[in-house]
């Protein structure tokens, strides 16, 4: 997940859900920024 999350965006995942409340965080922020938010 971690070298996904460098490469590519979070909103490639397949399953977003997977995350979690990371899910709705990625989608507002973007991804990169969320992670570091958190």
């Amino acid at each position: 997940m971690k070298g996904a999350l460098r490469d590519e965006p979070v909103l490639d995942f397949p399953a977003p859900s997977n995350i979690g409340g990371l899910d709705p965080i990625v989608m507002t922020s973007g991804g990169k920024q969320s992670m570091k938010s958190k």
